[in-house]
């Protein structure tokens, strides 16, 4: 079953990516990863598609369209692929509206699932993308990315608005270009695992079955696992805790060797971390307020709701 994850930059689509991908693996299913469509090239051989990444880490946009779509066509069915459409590659390539129209129109029929990566804390959202534009670090893969992070004490304030703005524009578009697609929200996505993954892939605690833990507490395992050995603070997970650890890195190794899928980023930081860092948080906090107003779909109370830890922060 290929699986068309739409999303944005911050919006959690590499974490669904990389959890559908690993179930697909361990339930020994034809499997690929092929990260972003629209970023980098695509080829196929027949059986599998071969992913080409961006160098140095900047965009690739020189595959056209019409490129893509021909991979994806020519593809072996039995190969499930996951891939991601992200609004923002599309926007920088300024390709024709026409073509953008006659591609997003193969996507729709090309992928049997389709799903789109939505935020419950749009708060949150764009406080994280405010600090990303001060430390110019996308996703902590090591102990320079996290201290990089770790050292933003202010965000620029105008920035952080403009975030608040491309969310609701982004909401816009996913409901004109794919009306009734189903939703999943990263709030969800790392607190009730399971019934996600059973309703995109229709299988049932694989990672559990595998792992001995869910996922949902493998992914704070390893956020606090790596805070702990960058800080050389003392180790505060127990063997029990760390065994299902190592045999799910040890899994996600594997399929990045084989070609399956690439490195997956750490957790960033929690709104409890933000909270104690940024010396302007309550001046966003407010402006987030008088902003949301103008949109009452905007659930204002998750502002100041910590997700990751399960709790409301406090002054």
């Amino acid at each position: 079953m290929n699986t068309l994850v739409v999303s944005t930059d911050g919006m959690g689509g590499t974490i669904l990516q990389r959890l559908i991908t690993i179930v697909f693996y361990l339930e020994k299913k034809k499997v690929t990863n092929v990260w972003d469509l629209l970023n980098g090239g695509i080829s196929t051989n027949g059986t599998s598609i071969v992913k080409s990444r961006p160098i140095d880490g900047k965009p690739d946009y020189s595959q056209t369209l019409k490129e893509i779509s021909n991979s994806l066509i020519n593809v072996n069915n039995d190969l499930n692929i996951i891939c991601r459409l992200s609004k923002w590659h599309l926007d920088e390539r300024n390709d024709r509206k026409a073509d953008q129209k006659k591609f997003l129109l193969l996507l729709k029929n090309t992928f049997e699932k389709q799903v789109v990566c939505l935020r419950k804390n749009v708060f949150e959202y764009a406080l994280s993308l405010s600090i990303r534009n001060e430390s110019g670090v996308s996703n902590i893969k090591n102990k320079k990315d996290r201290n990089t992070v770790n050292n933003i004490k202010h965000v620029n304030e105008n920035f952080f608005m403009r975030m608040c703005e491309g969310y609701v524009e982004y909401v816009n578009w996913i409901d004109y270009h794919f009306p009734g697609i189903e939703r999943v929200f990263y709030e969800d996505l790392i607190n009730d695992t399971e019934q996600i993954i059973r309703s995109l892939t229709g299988y049932d605690s694989t990672i559990k079955k595998n792992f001995g833990t869910e996922y949902r507490i493998l992914l704070r395992n390893e956020y606090k696992l790596h805070k702990e050995l960058i800080s050389r603070s003392k180790i505060s997970l127990t063997k029990e805790e760390i065994m299902p650890l190592i045999k799910y890195k040890t899994a996600m190794e594997q399929i990045v060797m084989k070609g399956i899928a690439v490195h997956s980023p750490i957790k960033n930081t929690t709104l409890t971390d933000k909270k104690k860092q940024i010396e302007n948080f309550d001046q966003c906090l407010n402006k987030f307020h008088l902003f949301a107003k103008n949109h009452n779909w905007i659930d204002q109370s998750n502002a100041t709701y910590d997700f990751w830890n399960k709790k409301e922060l406090t002054n």
